[in-house]
């Protein structure tokens, strides 16, 4: 049974880390596919359908036009596609099995996504939780948010990519620490601290 996976590039480091992800992961696995997505801005106002039947000469420029602004849109983003593509390569994924698609946004990025996810037929998304820095982390958050809560039919796959730069030690001690913060939280509302002590021993 063939595995389809999506895989949203955004030039983010959230982006490059599901990428990693996916290569550890699923390097060697057979009967996989993968496309790598990126979601081009809005096509300009100028080129959308005007409401009127185009004759064929109109259709054709204006097919015309649009192939030319999405050649001049996936440049900037050629070389970012085609190091994902060499490094889920060098982890023993198929060449005939990676294709790179671009797609203008229709009106959401989160919705382009799955609308994708869907049309190609993919059991899975695998998506960074963050961007960069700033407002562009709290708008990857978003959208992987969005994924998730709308996604129907398929996994999604959140790749945090400050988590999988802990060393395990860390990682370990985030862990109890929430696990005791749950337990004296529980505990608090029972009025008992025999769930504590038993946490406790853990440490």
């Amino acid at each position: 049974m063939t595995i389809k996976l999506l895989i949203p590039v955004d030039g983010s480091e959230g982006a490059r880390q599901a990428v990693q992800y996916v290569a550890d992961t699923f390097g060697h696995t057979p009967e996989l596919k993968i496309t790598l997505l990126h979601i081009l801005p809005e096509l300009p106002p100028a080129m959308w359908d005007d409401g009127h039947i185009l004759s064929e000469t109109e259709r054709q420029e204006r097919q015309g036009l649009i192939a030319d602004w999405e050649n001049q849109e996936e440049k900037p983003w050629e070389a970012i596609l085609a190091q994902a593509r060499d490094k889920l390569i060098q982890a023993g994924i198929a060449a005939e099995a990676l294709s790179i698609k671009y797609q203008p946004m229709y009106s959401d990025i989160a919705d382009d996504i799955l609308d994708e996810a869907e049309l190609e037929g993919c059991s899975t998304i695998v998506i960074g939780r963050h961007g960069m820095t700033g407002a562009m982390k709290i708008f990857m958050g978003s959208i992987s948010n969005k994924v998730v809560h709308h996604a129907k039919g398929m996994a999604v796959i959140i790749v945090d990519h400050a988590q999988l730069e802990e060393s395990p030690e860390t990682r370990s001690l985030r862990v109890k620490e929430r696990r005791l913060r749950r337990a004296k939280a529980k505990a608090a509302k029972k009025g008992c601290l025999e769930r504590i002590i038993y946490f406790s021993k853990y440490w």
